[in-house]
């Protein structure tokens, strides 16, 4: 067959129009593949920040409920304890309702108990609890312990004040001007409502 020949010509260019066409064929596709990949990507950075923003309301609110909680508790506290006080003073003890009053103030005062791992963080110990004690808050006298966390950490023991523990795990990074853990130890039956513990890493 002549090269000349108009069929071969003719064959010759259909081969590489086929080629051609395959070959945006393919671009085609490996685009819309790409354009595919980049949606999914898209697509699940979208559902990430979704769920971050859902953690982060399902946190917000569980804090929200844990402070009702918290304000209900202490309200009904204070009814009975008032209770308790017109009661005694119905009957004339007016020095027992004085003291029912006072020891339902001392209860429902915070208490911060500060854990050291040396005498050396007594200076430490003493800015934290004066800014503390301004803020209405108890601060016994610090213990030494030998063992203890790796970094500072307060420690809260009923779920119902985790958010005063918040509060308080802030003003004590305010004072350290450090990280400090939050952390819930769980109830005991002989911790107090308000009971916190302040421990700081050696």
């Amino acid at each position: 067959m002549s090269t000349d020949d108009p069929q071969a010509l003719a064959i010759r260019r259909n081969s590489r129009r086929a080629a051609l066409l395959s070959l945006v064929g393919g671009a085609v596709i490996l685009a819309a593949f790409a354009g595919s990949a980049l949606q999914l990507q898209n697509l699940a950075k979208a559902e990430a920040e979704q769920a971050a923003r859902v953690g982060a309301l399902r946190k917000e609110e569980a804090q929200l409920l844990a402070s009702i909680a918290a304000q209900k508790r202490a309200l009904l506290e204070e009814k009975a304890v008032t209770k308790q006080a017109y009661e005694e003073i119905a009957k004339g003890d007016t020095r027992g309702a004085q003291q029912t009053l006072a020891e339902a103030q001392r209860v429902s005062t915070p208490r911060v108990y500060f854990q050291v791992r040396s005498a050396g963080q007594a200076e430490v110990y003493r800015r934290c609890a004066s800014v503390l004690r301004a803020g209405g808050a108890r601060v016994p006298p610090y213990e030494v312990v030998q063992r203890g966390p790796a970094q500072n950490e307060v420690r809260y023991f009923h779920q119902d004040e985790a958010t005063e523990a918040e509060q308080l795990a802030q003003t004590v990074r305010a004072c350290l001007g450090g990280p400090v853990r939050l952390s819930y130890v769980g109830a005991y039956a002989n911790v107090n409502a308000l009971h916190f513990e302040v421990w700081l890493a050696p």
